[in-house]
């Protein structure tokens, strides 16, 4: 007994000591960081003042350009702002780490290096310009951002780019505006071009054409940031011979990084699998539209088979493009079809009198449509109902509006389809039809009534499996994102009539299309303000939601679908665990295509970080 209480203490006594040489290696630590992070800054010619509020080792940084007491100091942040000082860069650091504050502080040393050129900050959206343009008028005290986007009175922009020193815009904006030369965005006027999100910056997209622009001055210095590099090396590559930007000048940082781990919260990223039950409904509506898909493109085979743009080829060429359920035809590869669509485009520029070309397009936009009704019934009843009633009301009303513009023929040989007219038919038959057509009612169903059968719209398992996941943890911040507008409104729905008391609300884009009218400036902005500050509990939202935005308090993402795009999943990863722990849901159908694109995410997921290790290795064999 003696011997098992030596024992016993003699492990207390272990443990202490273990303890005491944590916490003396975690002191040592924590002083090297502070010395390092002052010698950087003291490089920068900026100053450190310790906090008075916070734990013992944070810091602000000092500068009359700045507000007191409100810019933390981070060694990460200091080192990657002065690694971009010497030369054209490229950052890519995870979401959440202040990427904000980093191109803020180059800004401001520019300037205080030459007050008289401009800093200008480009994003990907009007909504991301708002935040940005916000978050560096409150965080400096003596140089204001303005605002240059698609919301700025055209005859305002001059006076914007004259009496400010950082401009934030969109690329699109200061595009039109060179080719107008009217003095917004001249050669002489700018120093830094800043790109944000710069994954962005493909094919024609105006980054591109800007980037061209400016890189022909190598008095410009230009910067780029993404917290979302691409899975392909090829792609970074030609990204960074764009910029004009060298291997050294590549700064990367992930969440296992010394400098960077002390700020990273744990993130869960948990997939759901879940079993789909599809209706009798759904699977009648799915087999019609599947079959009419099949008939077409046989159709298409037997047209175009011997023509000469496929040189005796079409059948196999089109056959590759499409996806198959025990021999029976369920979808198409759009890329793979569209760029059938581009031989013969190329084609007809050479042969330009082919009645043929125009037939093939006519029959090309016919499948495409077939092919995204296939989408939606997948999707859901309330889905396929929408896409239906779009494009019967929509069409009709366009030809309402004007008796010269006609429906495209592809159009209208879909609404003319037998097929379409017995779909709309059982839809309405079915009280899933939400108004009330004539044309569609027969003598047994003419006391047909109008009130929508939501329980048949819900049946989903998605939407029970939210439910749960929300009744769990009630009372968490939760943004859901979906890929689609009409699942966004059935999701809305859903929750509304399941928690009446929880505030839910939507953030979507703004649209021309029938019946949606989509969100305006301010009504973006007001949504995104009422949920930083917990007035909403629920915000449901389309892609708009995934660049940038800045949500403090999200406690859980949902995917509503899985998405193959990593940079658009690391995006969305990335609204959560900003400032404590979260967790993202991604929900999907077993053994369907949801579960191959999420694997395809991970194998991605997996490759972008082979490639930022290659950057650092490589750039490590340079020096």
């Amino acid at each position: 007994m003696k011997k098992v209480k030596d024992s016993a203490l003699q492990m207390t006594i272990f443990n202490f000591i273990e303890q005491k040489d944590e916490e003396e290696k975690e002191n040592i630590e924590r002083n090297k960081r502070i010395l390092e992070m002052k010698s950087v800054a003291k490089k920068l010619g900026l100053q450190l003042k310790k906090s008075d509020k916070w734990e013992e080792d944070a810091y602000f940084v000092e500068d009359s350009w700045l507000e007191p007491n409100f810019f933390e100091a981070r060694l990460y942040a200091l080192k990657i702002t002065y690694d971009c000082l010497g030369d054209n860069s490229l950052v890519f650091i995870p979401t959440g780490l202040g990427k904000t504050y980093i191109k803020l502080l180059l800004s401001i040393i520019y300037l205080k290096k030459n007050p008289s050129k401009k800093v200008v900050f480009l994003a990907p959206t009007k909504v991301l310009c708002h935040q940005h343009c916000s978050k560096i008028n409150d965080l400096s005290s003596k140089v204001k951002a303005g605002e240059l986007t698609g919301w700025t009175n055209r005859k305002d922009r001059l006076s914007v780019w004259e009496t400010h020193s950082i401009i934030v815009a969109t690329p699109q904006t200061i595009l039109a505006e060179l080719d107008q030369a009217n003095g917004v965005g001249k050669i002489e006027d700018v120093q830094v071009i800043i790109f944000d999100e710069v994954h962005n910056l493909t094919g024609d997209y105006a980054y591109t054409l800007l980037a061209k622009i400016y890189t022909e001055f190598k008095s410009i210095r230009i910067l780029g940031f993404s917290a979302s590099p691409d899975s392909q090396i090829e792609k970074l590559e030609k990204l960074r011979k764009t910029l004009q930007v060298s291997y050294q000048n590549i700064i990367t940082r992930t969440e296992e990084s010394p400098d960077v781990k002390p700020y990273i919260h744990h993130k869960s990223v948990v997939p759901i699998f879940l079993k789909r039950s599809t209706s009798s409904i759904q699977k009648t509506l799915k087999s019609l539209m599947t079959e009419e898909l099949a008939n077409i493109i046989d159709k298409m085979i037997k047209k175009f088979k011997s023509f000469k743009v496929f040189n005796g080829r079409f059948e196999e060429s089109i056959r590759e493009c499409l996806y198959y359920d025990d021999e029976k035809i369920t979808g198409i590869n759009v890329k793979k079809f569209n760029l059938l669509k581009e031989e013969v485009q190329k084609y007809l520029e050479r042969n330009p009198k082919c009645s043929r070309c125009y037939d093939f397009f006519v029959d090309w936009a016919l499948v495409m449509i077939f092919n995204w009704a296939v989408t939606c019934i997948n999707n859901g009843l309330n889905e396929f109902r929408s896409f239906l009633e779009k494009k019967y009301y929509g069409d009709k009303s366009k030809k309402r509006k004007s008796s010269q513009s006609k429906i495209p023929k592809s159009q209208e040989n879909f609404l003319n389809n037998p097929k379409i007219q017995l779909a709309i038919k059982i839809l309405h038959d079915n009280k899933l039809w939400s108004k009330r057509d004539l044309k569609f009612v027969s003598l047994e169903s003419s006391d047909h009534n109008q009130n929508m059968d939501w329980g048949l719209m819900y049946e989903d398992e998605k939407l029970e499996q939210i439910k749960k996941l929300i009744s769990r943890r009630y009372g968490s911040q939760i943004l859901i994102f979906t890929s689609y507008r009409d699942t966004l409104n059935k999701v809305i729905s859903f929750l509304e009539s399941n928690f009446s008391l929880l505030k839910i609300d939507k953030l979507i884009g703004q649209t021309n299309k029938f019946d949606d009218a989509g969100m305006k400036q301010k009504e973006q902005i007001a949504v995104l303000k009422k949920f930083r500050n917990r007035e909403i509990d629920i915000l449901i939202s389309t892609s708009i939601g995934e660049q940038g935005l800045n949500f403090p308090s999200v406690d859980i993402v949902i995917f509503y679908e899985p998405i193959t795009d990593i940079r658009r999943c690391i995006q969305r990863m990335g609204r959560t665990a900003r400032y404590r722990e979260g967790t993202v849901f991604i929900l999907l159908y077993k053994g369907e295509k949801e579960e191959r694109i999420f694997y395809i995410f991970k194998a991605r997921e997996k490759r972008v970080k082979e490639i930022i290790k290659f950057y650092e290795d490589y750039k490590g064999s340079i020096y």
